[in-house]
């Protein structure tokens, strides 16, 4: 028989010959295909881009929309016969596993994608399936389902998503009675996109709901179907454009729920402004891969706060020193309790490292990895822990599995240009945002600072409380950065950050030009010395604000999804090396001369200016994989 068949990825399908399927097991069904939808996934497919998520071998036999008549039934088969006509479900299930047994028959232990996984799909005159996949029509016996094969995926698919969103917009007919019941009087559901799918999810919220649709979809044409099919507004919009429409709409309240049928570029961060609070947002679309600002959601944010604890326990650091030279008599030299006070300093850092021993053995293993080693067990009762009773473990494993078994684990090669004589210039960029944070040299405030202070004649005290000011400096940034990263954008804060830090140093450089040796100390003038530290705490409230945080979400952003672990770790390698260079030279420089290393540091400051205009790009709102 001839079967459509991809035989390269991003080559065109071909047209070959193949072998007839043949009943297998006792509820095998071999249907004749009267009609098969092209779905976005097949393109993906054709393209590569779900070759390593199923392990997809060549040739490989598209169709994962089917409709027929039934050619031949298993001996197990009783409820359908040759020649009824049947619409066929996307997935093969074996209707025994507890996912089955419970209805989330997408969640079954031997689940399989015809036409996706390498089971051979309805791009050809027969198919083999399960009974189990097969819904009986009621067609006149001439009757050809052609017509109905898109609804086994796009239907269900978009009754899935109307489903879920179903109580957070209310219930409507009888088909939906007892679901989210009254919920839905006066609120507003967003469509976006009005595409095959879009089209039947505006029929399904119509017809079960009694919700305003309002529909997002720029081209004219799909628009004025929308219309037709019920839709209560059109926003002929972009979707990516759309979001100040829709607040309009709903007097600047938002929608109850946010059905994404786009799914791409910045699509998501807008469908985020939409939502009313407490609001629902399901994305059926994926056509752009992952997304920046859904990652965000965890990974900006995790790495705002991890760098805002950093900074608090420096903060802490300082006050603690600051307390024991106090309580010590003024100098890190006095002694108290037979000690002296840089000594208790030092000690005083066994406290914390106690702490974190004793914390660290309470931190569970990640459910991740607990199912990678294959101990279900585990990862089940952690995640009952940190999801609650009401999660649904079992399908929360099967999740994880299956992102498992689609993962292709990066290598350093990977991070090579096809010549493999050169890095991928996006892990330059990395290494050099890295290596310019520390080379403004602002770990030397920080692991220096008492110091620096007493070699232009400040004392012991003194210089502490000022590190101990410094320290809560650095805390006002870091907020201040957490608060605008998202809304003013990457680049702009590095940028605004790198020229307040290159005028704050160099104004620092110019205040210790004026020191001068008397009986071997340093000292400044008064006025210098006011003017240097205030210049000292503006430069550390310019680094917390942009480079201090934004560096670390740029990381977590700026690559790749196949290269991200492996490129990060490369980035912050050569961070922990630039920062043991600054460390250890400072020392030197500083005998040299204190103004030129405040000089050199202003230096860096300046070189990171063009280098974040010529070389860094936006990653807010745009998705992993086109960074790079």
């Amino acid at each position: 028989m001839r079967a459509v068949q991809v035989v390269g990825f991003g080559r065109a399908v071909e047209v070959v010959d193949v072998a007839e399927p043949v009943l297998e097991r006792p509820d095998d069904v071999v249907v004749r295909i009267a009609g098969a939808g092209i779905c976005r996934t097949d393109l993906h497919i054709v393209a590569g881009g779900l070759q390593a998520a199923f392990s997809q071998q060549l040739p490989l036999t598209l169709g994962h929309e089917n409709a027929g008549r039934i050619e031949a039934v298993g001996a197990g088969v009783s409820h359908l016969a040759v020649g009824d006509a049947v619409i066929v479900h996307p997935a093969v299930t074996c209707g025994f596993c507890a996912a089955c047994r419970r209805g989330a028959d997408m969640h079954c232990a031997a689940w399989r994608f015809p036409g996706v996984d390498g089971w051979p799909g309805g791009y050809a005159e027969l198919m083999r399936t399960s009974a189990r996949a097969l819904v009986k029509l009621d067609l006149a016996p001439g009757e050809s389902p052609a017509h109905l094969a898109p609804f086994a995926d796009a239907g269900l698919t978009a009754m899935h998503a109307v489903r879920r969103l179903m109580p957070f917009v209310g219930a409507g007919g009888s088909a939906a009675a007892g679901i989210g019941a009254g919920a839905g009087i006066g609120a507003t559901v967003v469509c976006l996109g009005s595409g095959g799918v879009g089209q039947i999810a505006v029929q399904l919220l119509k017809t079960l709901t009694p919700a305003r649709v309002v529909v997002v979809e720029p081209d004219e044409a799909r628009a004025q179907t929308a219309r037709k099919l019920g839709a209560d507004e059109v926003v002929t919009l972009p979707a990516e454009a759309a979001a100040d429409a829709v607040l309009d709409l709903t007097t600047g309240h938002g929608a109850e729920a946010v059905l994404d049928l786009v799914g791409e570029g910045a699509v998501p961060q807008q469908a985020l402004r939409m939502l009313a609070k407490g609001a629902a947002y399901s994305i059926v679309g994926y056509g752009g891969g992952a997304y920046i600002e859904h990652l965000d959601m965890i990974n900006r944010e995790l790495t705002s706060f991890q760098q805002l604890a950093i900074v608090l326990g420096i903060a802490v650091s300082a006050l603690v020193n600051y307390l024991i030279n106090l309580w010590a008599g003024g100098s890190n030299t006095d002694h108290l309790g037979g000690l002296a006070a840089w000594r208790w300093m030092l000690g005083a850092e066994v406290v914390p490292a106690i702490l974190y021993g004793i914390l660290s053995t309470m931190i569970p293993e990640s459910p991740r990895f607990l199912v990678a080693i294959g101990d279900d067990e585990r990862a089940r009762k952690v995640l009952a822990e940190v999801e609650g009773t009401q999660a649904n473990v079992a399908d929360r494993i099967a999740e994880i599995r299956g992102q498992l078994a689609g993962e292709v684990k990066p290598k350093l090669v990977d991070l090579l240009t096809p010549s493999r004589r050169n890095l991928l210039a996006v892990v330059w960029i990395g290494m050099g945002l890295s290596v310019l944070q520390q080379f403004v040299g602002i770990n030397v405030i920080f692991y220096y600072s008492s110091l620096l202070w007493q070699s232009v004649g400040i004392n012991t005290s003194n210089s502490l409380l000022i590190s101990m000011i410094s320290a809560a400096v650095n805390i006002a940034g870091t907020v201040v950065a957490m608060a605008l990263v998202d809304r003013i954008g990457r680049r702009p804060l590095l940028l605004i950050g790198s020229v307040g830090m290159m005028v704050t140093l160099g104004l620092c450089a110019w205040m210790f030009s004026y020191g001068s040796h008397v009986n071997g100390k340093t000292t400044l003038p008064k006025a210098q010395g006011v003017t240097a530290l205030l210049g000292a705490n503006a430069y550390v409230f310019f680094f917390a604000m942009s480079w201090g945080v934004v560096v670390w979400v740029l990381l977590g952003e700026m690559f790749p999804n196949r290269i991200r672990a492996v490129a990060l770790s490369v980035a912050a390698s050569a961070q922990w090396l630039a920062n043991w260079l600054v460390t250890v030279s400072f020392p030197s420089l500083s005998r040299w001369s204190l103004a030129g290393a405040y000089s050199l540091y202003a230096i860096a400051a300046a070189i990171s200016i063009p280098f974040v205009i010529y070389l860094v790009r936006e990653t807010k709102g745009k998705t992993l994989e086109s960074m790079g």
